[in-house]
């Protein structure tokens, strides 16, 4: 049986920001004894607090949350939500929800994914302008 960690675990693990605090993250999530699920909600959470709070980059919060789905207690959906993260990345325009929305329809061959959205549609081919 697997435990599981909300958007702060995750932050204060990545930001180090509050020191009692970041000691308990990093004990909780290298425990090889104990797996530790991560939601995709979380991640994206964590993403956003990132970027828009702490003004990390998207480019460098692809990298750090990257690693972080490196460590080996960690389970997920992370295939998906790291070419999600990358899509977002390098596509200033788009938010990291839709880009996760469309990877994962392309993951499960639920395709097209049906939106209003004409720059996700224009820049993922899963994504198709509902007409």
């Amino acid at each position: 049986m697997s435990a599981s960690v909300d958007t702060n675990i995750l932050l204060r693990l990545i930001r180090a920001d509050v020191p009692d605090q970041h000691a308990v993250a990093c004990r909780l999530l290298n425990d090889p004894a104990r797996p530790v699920a991560v939601d995709d909600q979380a991640l994206i959470e964590t993403v956003f607090a990132l970027n828009r709070y702490y003004q990390v980059s998207r480019s460098d919060c692809a990298r750090v949350v990257g690693a972080v789905l490196e460590m080996p207690t960690l389970i997920g959906n992370f295939a998906v939500f790291r070419s999600a993260m990358n899509l977002w990345a390098a596509h200033p325009k788009l938010s990291l929800s839709d880009c996760y929305l469309a990877e994962k329809a392309a993951d499960a061959q639920m395709t097209p994914l049906w939106t209003f959205d004409q720059k996700l549609a224009n820049q993922h081919t899963a994504a198709q302008l509902a007409s």
